[in-house]
């Protein structure tokens, strides 16, 4: 039979990035959705913006920090990104 198991990652995984990303994400949604209310919430929620733009440059920063300090042409960055 054919094996499907797929090779252990060497990469360690922030948890913690992933969960403050995710917990911003849910704020900027519900101050939006709440915009349209009576009483909107997080009237001073636009932090939970900047956290999730930087949570995410830096998860991006991380997994591409080994392909950008090898042989990866800026070009070659992009071209990833745009098939991601």
């Amino acid at each position: 039979t054919h094996s499907m198991t797929q090779p252990a990652q060497s990469r360690e995984r922030y948890f913690l990035v992933d969960g403050l990303r995710g917990i911003a994400a849910i704020a900027v949604m519900v101050r939006h959705l709440s915009q349209h209310t009576t009483t909107p919430l997080f009237a001073n929620g636009r932090i939970a913006s900047d956290i999730f733009i930087f949570a995410g440059g830096f998860m991006t920063a991380y997994a591409y920090n080994s392909k950008l300090t090898g042989n990866l042409s800026l070009n070659g960055f992009f071209m990833s990104r745009l098939a991601r």
